[in-house]
């Protein structure tokens, strides 16, 4: 959930949504270097006219932890866990259109969220791309995606799945069982598509 965390002026609000179609998209803008901090656009647009966009499914993480991003000069509080895939989800040269539910739905309208819940599954099947964000990459969750890969192919030989590992962060694996945080947070792709 999204908290205003910034004094009134300066603090993000979303304008009512102007017609029962319409849903906002996130441009998440470029940026060279990581560690800028992160501003976006926010566009209201319709069913089926909206451009190409991609959804993000996350857990939301702990709503006290906040970081801010930025809209227009206006501060935005959102969890730690929407920042960081943010942060990996920002190109370098271009925007990228995004759907995020926690920004995209106004969160403190009830109307409007319990409105906009009914319409997700559209919003997913609209999406050119579904991205699942699962945290911050550490040998395990590489592990635990090549295994995932592993049994898709073998129980689905109708979908073909390439993942991005790299076998060097295989060899990093100690006899500890603590997990280890990957640096500089790498990022694990999975491709799924279905075969004729």
């Amino acid at each position: 959930m999204l908290a205003t965390m910034a004094t009134p002026q300066w603090a993000f609000k979303h304008h009512r949504l102007q017609y029962p179609d319409s849903f906002r998209l996130l441009k998440l803008l470029p940026s060279q270097n990581t560690s800028d901090k992160i501003c976006i656009d926010v566009i209201e647009d319709r069913f089926p006219n909206a451009p190409p966009y991609e959804a993000l499914s996350y857990t939301w993480g702990s709503p006290g932890q906040k970081r801010p991003i930025y809209y227009d000069g206006k501060i935005l509080h959102v969890t730690t866990n929407c920042e960081a895939a943010l942060r990996q989800l920002r190109l370098k040269e271009e925007s990228r259109m995004l759907w995020i539910d926690a920004i995209c739905i106004d969160q403190d309208c009830i109307e409007e969220r319990n409105h906009q819940v009914g319409t997700m599954g559209g919003i997913y099947r609209g999406a050119k791309c579904v991205l699942i964000w699962l945290g911050e990459a550490t040998i395990e969750s590489y592990i635990a995606l090549e295994i995932f890969s592993r049994f898709m192919s073998n129980y689905f030989p109708k979908l073909h799945i390439s993942s991005q590992s790299s076998s060097r962060l295989l060899s990093h694996l100690h006899s500890n069982s603590q997990p280890q945080r990957l640096s500089p947070s790498p990022t694990l792709q999975i491709q799924i598509r279905r075969l004729p």
